[in-house]
């Protein structure tokens, strides 16, 4: 799923999770996805 302008580091991201009751590790949410160059 793609929130245009909401990506990892974002403020909001959290809060936006939580509303919709989603699943995750907060301790790793703004962490790059495995294998991903996080300057990209």
């Amino acid at each position: 799923m793609e929130l245009s302008g909401l990506t990892l580091g974002h403020q909001e991201l959290e809060a936006l999770l939580k509303l919709a009751g989603a699943s995750y590790n907060p301790a790793t949410l703004h962490d790059p996805p495995l294998g991903r160059d996080p300057n990209i």
